[in-house]
């Protein structure tokens, strides 16, 4: 966007950005396996900084124009990108890791890190599976309110005889996820706008229902192969054992006989 507004024949010297240097601080602590509460705290407040001083130069450079010279689809960029900021800075100074109507995606602002499960099916879940980090105090105490039980460890000390939420049984969840993530692009979505997006998703998590089905029909489709082949092999030798005693006999008739026998022996 600065180098959008940068004119020449405005501006004396072309603004500075340190793109390279930001991007080289975010590698630091983005590449490290482990990055403690401290380190990922102090690149968020650099990166704030960066950004803080890139929405100024923005600014400055909007204000040598008689008009405003960006683009609608610009102007939103922007609007959204100082409302982030906004977001990010609070939660920074408060020490917070949520806020309302936080923004995940600068091209789709108006997608949400969670569903509203409660205005999709008209009820809350009966249980929640979730992050440790999602199982404070707050999330334990309202998910109480709304008889919603929490699989998860218990606070406190645990106890000899209770049974525990291994951390495992969130492995197929997350493999799923990551299976519409690399296979089928749920974090590629390129759609703009919010009801094509949610299409979009839609349509991957179709997909894998269907691939799951799929999987669990074919067991089924084999076995019943397999004794449909059986029966065939049973019923061709009953007809050559018939056929040694009686002579020779149609196939045809034989397994019509045979099944006016079944059905009469049922009923």
């Amino acid at each position: 966007m600065i180098d959008n507004l940068y004119d020449p024949s405005k501006h004396e010297k072309k603004p500075r950005t340190y793109r390279e240097v930001a991007r080289k601080r975010y590698l630091q602590t983005a590449q490290k396996k482990k990055k403690t509460h401290k380190e990922i705290r102090k690149a968020i407040g650099s990166q704030l900084r960066f950004v803080k001083r890139d929405i100024n130069q923005v600014n400055r450079l909007l204000d040598t124009y008689k008009s405003f010279p960006l683009r609608k689809r610009d102007q939103k960029y922007l609007m959204v990108i100082n409302t982030l900021y906004d977001q990010q800075k609070e939660m920074y100074d408060s020490h917070k890791h949520s806020i309302e109507d936080r923004i995940v995606s600068i091209h789709q602002p108006h997608v949400r890190p969670i569903e509203r499960f409660r205005q999709r099916f008209g009820f809350y879940p009966r249980e929640v599976l979730a992050d440790q980090i999602y199982c404070n105090r707050a999330n334990r105490s309202a998910l109480k309110e709304k008889g919603i039980k929490l699989l998860a460890k218990p606070l406190g000390r645990p106890s000899a005889v209770q049974i525990h939420v291994s951390p495992g049984e969130r492995n197929p969840i997350e493999g799923k996820f990551g299976q519409a993530k690399n296979a089928y692009g749920l974090n590629r979505i390129r759609a703009r706008l919010k009801g094509t997006s949610e299409s979009w998703i839609a349509c991957i998590f179709l997909v894998l229902n269907l691939v799951k089905l799929a999987g669990t029909a074919l067991p089924y489709l084999i076995i019943k192969l397999i004794n449909s082949i059986s029966a065939g092999l049973h019923s061709l030798k009953r007809y050559h054992y018939v056929q040694r005693i009686h002579g020779d006999i149609d196939f045809g008739q034989f397994l019509l006989k045979l099944r006016r026998v079944e059905l009469k022996n049922i009923c």
